[in-house]
């Protein structure tokens, strides 16, 4: 009820300030001192209230809004000493984490563009991520611009991604006046003409317009940022009509003294994660300057552009939390949980430094090395931003150590949608890792250049596998596929594809004899008994020399390159698996292969899901060890042995083994972009391309509270390095495909949609003979014929091992 009345109080003095303007404008706006960013050691309501917030939440609060896709292209306005570097920071994290491109000049200190957009060349710009520097022509389609630099819209339209997202932070004026005329010296300008007199601001407001002309930030700084020039900072109908421009170009503005209150906002408006808002105070001055009420009056009326620039939008900030609704407190107080949790994990000692201008500003130590505090408590990442995009080197290496347990967020993948911002992905983070598994950069191991003859040439003497293919353009399509199928990844419907362009063509299949659908699973097939394979097409039955020159694998089958090999031939084969984010992949496999009967036995009768979950992460290692789909299922397929997994020099050593093997790592949360990438890889069409999802469960209603899916993602640390890992290079890949990419996706979902509208009919669901349930289509009534093959894999699937003599 306070909050309700201080919000309604706030709202009628806001409607009266408005009104008397013009009658008082040289009258501040009183200002509630709310701190604009957590400070180290201060008590915060959230601090108080945290075991009353924990307790009083039943159910886990959503980490995003429901049905909304993350947005990351984005223009933010970088506005001077308004906390915007801390704004910043924030947006540095995200990019770098989603392998974003960032608008940085390439050779100002922290990449700031600091002139006028329009002035610079493109030359000045680092380079997006995949372009080479100096091919100017392809500078273009960038995400982020998060530097200082005045607003140029048309500008920003030409360099940026389509349709980016503005965003741009407000402070109080006296404020944030008082704050550049500490920082930036302002006083400097006239010292000369009263140097005697120790009250700078006095001096300075003695005579305003006889000094404003000595310093950028000594007169509406703000405003000035936005792109408005001085010559109409007094034409009051003039800032009248840019004020309404950027309420329209502006999606939201943040206020500085409602810094976690805008956050929520800007979580709600980009659909990020509680995480991605995280934040450590950046650029904060030592010792701010104090005034009195009188001189406060005097520099309010003095930036009174700012003032009418502020006051409107702290307005719309509070509409706009209104019109969040309820929830919006109950989202504000867990943010601020979080926060103090984190800052309680990461941060260390503060100190006072010296930066460049010889300005001062107090820093945090990290308390906590892991990657998440490293990421957070950075001042901007903006190196290795310079790093990823003037020298092109994208960081292949994941270090973390034990995240706190009292992290309750759950990054939840999701499937881009057909916007502008193809690069939405939201990487595993924080991935949990065993001591502190530092995976090096693929630098370390030279790949082999393979040619079609099967030859290969290195200029080391390193042994490496061959790796990659040398190919021009695409001129034949490819049918020797190796596909490392993982489990509950979405694999199933990757199987119907490779199974219906392989049957559609003739190819042979390495199958195991006995098994209906071909898979050997965890049976670990070997050389010496070839009996348990299906021949070749054309090969007799026991001929067992000739059971080589195979053409597809797309059945379970624990990943084993030299196996591999031998039974594919001298052919070039592509190699290729999906992975998918490892705490639900661990849910379904645990539902769909009944982990918990299989585990606990009598004792899983008639518990829940969070239950038999949290009782069987409960059990000893031996049980991990020696049953499958309970531990790092995803690395055990990729044919790394559950013994090495504690093991952090060998989980590394297995993913540089990966990096250098496989061709292509599609991700399950990415299918559709996964897919136009293999399309270009092997030289396929959009038809032999097309699916429907195949094996999907049908829901049990069990729903997993957050520390159980956090002890999930700590219990399946490995699998969350190879995802985290695999997840970034993907997205270099698309990156690499170039601007046709777009293009291509969005006629394969046409094409898609189009499909599924003929082809689909009614849904079953389909009971196994283990007993596991799956939800399954029909084929639509008159349906073309092409239908048949896509919708009825099982016919497929026997169809193939009957040409080879299943």
């Amino acid at each position: 009820m306070k909050r309700i009345g201080f919000l309604l109080a706030l709202m009628a003095f806001t409607v009266v300030s408005t009104i008397l303007w013009e009658v008082i404008g040289n009258t501040p706006v009183p200002v509630l001192h709310v701190s604009p960013v957590r400070r180290v050691n201060e008590t915060s309501p959230a601090e108080n209230a945290t075991e009353e917030v924990m307790a009083s939440t039943t159910e886990r609060i959503p980490d995003r809004t429901s049905g909304c896709q993350p947005i990351g292209n984005i223009v933010f306005l970088k506005t001077h000493k308004t906390g915007s570097t801390t704004m910043r920071s924030v947006l540095n994290r995200y990019g770098i984490d989603n392998n974003l491109s960032f608008l940085h000049h390439k050779s100002k200190p922290g990449g700031h563009l600091v002139s006028d957009l329009d002035k610079l060349p493109l030359s000045a710009f680092l380079p997006p991520l995949g372009v080479r520097k100096g091919d100017l022509k392809h500078y273009k389609g960038y995400n982020i611009s998060n530097t200082h630099v005045r607003l140029s819209v048309s500008k920003f339209e030409e360099l940026m991604s389509p349709n980016p997202t503005y965003i741009t932070i407000l402070r109080h004026p006296v404020e944030q006046w008082l704050s550049a005329f500490q920082y930036f010296h302002v006083y400097r300008s006239f010292r000369k003409y009263n140097s005697s007199e120790k009250d700078r601001v006095k001096v300075f407001l003695s005579d305003p317009r006889k000094f404003a002309g000595k310093s950028v930030y000594s007169w509406n700084n703000q405003f000035h940022d936005l792109g408005v020039s001085r010559s109409h900072f007094r034409d009051w109908g003039y800032l009248d009509k840019r004020i309404k421009y950027f309420s329209k170009l502006f999606r939201l503005v943040l206020i500085t003294e409602y810094f976690d209150e805008s956050l929520i906002l800007l979580k709600d408006l980009l659909c990020w994660s509680f995480d991605d808002i995280l934040y450590v105070k950046m650029r904060a001055q030592p010792k701010p300057l104090e005034v009195n009420a009188e001189t406060r009056s005097r520099i309010w009326k003095w930036n009174r552009a700012d003032a009418m620039l502020y006051t409107y939008f702290n307005d719309t900030l509070w509409r706009s939390i209104q019109d969040y609704g309820p929830n919006f407190q109950r989202d504000l107080d867990h943010f601020r949980v979080l926060l103090d949790q984190k800052y309680e994990e990461c941060i260390g000692e503060s100190e006072v430094v010296k930066v460049a201008g010889n300005h001062k500003n107090v820093i945090y130590g990290v308390k906590n090395r892991s990657k998440f505090c490293e990421a957070l408590v950075s001042r901007g990442l903006v190196g290795e931003i310079h790093n990823r995009q003037y020298n092109q080197l994208i960081p292949l290496s994941t270090e973390d150590s034990a995240t706190s347990s009292s992290q309750t967020t759950n990054k939840t993948k999701r499937m881009p949608s057909e916007t502008s911002f193809k690069k939405s992905k939201v990487a595993f983070i924080p991935s949990v890792t065993p001591k502190h598994v530092v995976i090096p950069s693929p630098d370390m191991a030279t790949p082999t250049n393979k040619t079609g003859n099967g030859t290969s040439s290195t200029e080391s003497n390193a042994p490496v596998a061959p790796k990659v293919k040398i190919k021009g353009r695409c001129n034949t399509s490819q049918g020797n596929v190796v596909f490392v199928k993982t489990h509950k990844t979405g694999s199933t419907t990757l199987t119907a594809i490779l199974n219906r362009y392989g049957m559609s063509r003739n190819l042979s299949f390495i199958h195991m004899a006995d098994a209906g659908a071909g898979h050997f699973n965890y049976h670990n097939p070997s050389l010496s008994r070839r009996k348990e394979f299906l021949p070749p097409i054309g090969v007799p039955k026991g001929n067992f020399k000739k059971y080589v020159g195979y053409n597809i694998s797309a059945v379970h089958i624990i990943y084993s390159r030299g196996l591999m090999e031998t039974l594919m031939g001298e052919s070039v084969t592509y190699y290729i698996t999906i992975i998918r984010e490892p705490v639900s992949q661990f849910v379904s496999a645990f539902q769909y292969f009944d982990v918990a009967k299989n585990v606990l036995h009598e004792k899983a009768d008639n518990l829940s899901l969070e239950e038999s979950v949290n009782k069987v992460l409960s059990q000893s290692q031996t049980v991990f060890d020696k049953r499958p789909y309970t531990w790092n299922n995803q690395l055990l397929d990729l044919g790394m042995k559950k013994s090495h997994m504690r093991d952090e020099s060998a989980v590394k050593s297995h993913i540089v083994t990966l990096l250098r093997e496989l061709d292509l790592v599609l991700i399950t949360e990415y299918f559709d972009e996964s897919l136009i990438l293999l399309k270009k890889l092997l030289c396929w069409e959009f038809e032999d391309i097309l699916y429907i999802k195949m094996r999907m469960q049908p829901s049990n209603g069990g729903k997993l509270s957050a520390p159980t899916l956090d002890r999930i993602r700590t219990h399946n640390s490995a699998d969350g390095i190879v995802y985290d890992f695999f997840n970034k290079t993907l997205w270099r890949k698309i990156k690499d495909y170039g601007p046709s990419f777009d293009d291509d996706l969005r006629t394969f979902r046409d094409l898609l949609n189009k499909t599924v509208d003929s082809c689909v009919g009614d849904t079953v669901v389909q009971t196994l003979n283990r007993g596991q349930k799956n939800v399954g289509y029909l084929a639509a009534e008159d349906a073309p014929l092409m239908c048949e093959d896509i919708v009825d894999t099982g016919r497929v699937v026997r169809e193939i091992r009957r040409r080879q003599g299943g």
